[in-house]
């Protein structure tokens, strides 16, 4: 997702701009290159959100297109360029708030201590992350959750005078839930907001979309149900020994910031241990 969106992309195109004027002809043949690895039947996938006149309607107006497509048989080698990121960075960025972001090893979607994970995150995101970034700390916004599909668990915060207490008030929100776990009553509402967030309303655009995500994950509804039931059956001690497992893995996590030069530096010296490998961006 970085590669594809993020401040590689930015820095990417930024790269490919100043190279145009020099070889526009370099540019066309990567182009054409790119365009034959994308317009290829073999690992083709429609996702097609219509009512059944409709859908029949574009399914005759789709396969003579799909047929324009070359080959049928095994797609042609496009490799990435790999690319290699460090533990801490910090985007320089003339602003006069940051952005943090603060990614550790978490369980696997389906798993029970996913479940806890999911649990907890709602928990930190209304309770001590609200209190400690948000109230005292003045940012727009702070969150975390796990992500599904990477086994990570995800603090950010968004629109963030601070740096160094930010991290301080990640750490210490996970210490505290793991020594003092949630009540019963805390915990059923956390509850219900999680399972809340998969059972909001959908437009069918939104429906069409995700329903072929779930397609080309293998997420069907037999497996949404288990996870479902599991999120029902965590305890305050799941969410206590999740809190306690992905403390323990804040030693193994990756930071980054969206700040400018001055923040960075404040926060250093705030906290000696917040070391970043610094890239400018001119935005």
């Amino acid at each position: 997702q970085e590669t594809w969106g993020g401040a590689s992309q930015y820095l990417f195109l930024s790269k490919v701009s100043a190279a145009y004027d020099q070889d526009p002809a370099a540019l066309r043949s990567r182009l054409e290159e790119l365009r034959n690895f994308l317009l290829n039947r073999a690992p083709l996938a429609i996702g097609l959100t219509a009512g059944g006149t409709q859908s029949s309607t574009m399914t005759k107006i789709l396969s003579p297109l799909v047929e324009t497509f070359h080959g049928a048989g095994t797609p042609s080698v496009f490799t990435p360029e790999t690319v290699s990121f460090p533990n801490a960075e910090a985007l320089l960025v003339s602003s006069h708030v940051g952005f943090t972001a603060h990614v550790l090893p978490a369980s696997d979607y389906g798993t029970p201590e996913y479940a806890a994970e999911s649990v907890l995150g709602h928990l930190l995101d209304t309770g001590p992350l609200h209190e400690a970034i948000r109230t005292r700390g003045g940012a727009y916004g702070a969150m975390s959750f796990p992500f599904r599909q990477e086994g990570v668990f995800v603090f950010g915060s968004y629109r963030d005078p601070h740096i160094a207490s930010t991290f301080r008030a990640y750490r210490e929100a996970l210490i505290q839930i793991g020594q003092r776990p949630p009540s019963e009553q805390d915990l059923t509402q956390a509850v219900i907001g999680t399972v809340a967030k998969e059972a909001a309303p959908l437009r069918p655009n939104e429906k069409g979309f995700i329903g072929l995500r779930r397609k080309l994950f293998g997420i069907d509804d037999a497996f949404r149900q288990r996870h479902r039931e599991t999120v029902l059956a965590v305890t305050p001690a799941h969410i206590a020994a999740a809190a306690r497992r992905l403390e323990a893995g804040l030693e193994s996590a990756a930071m980054a910031v969206v700040a400018d030069k001055e923040a960075v530096t404040r926060a250093r010296a705030e906290d000696p241990g917040l070391v970043f490998t610094e890239t400018p961006l001119s935005l």
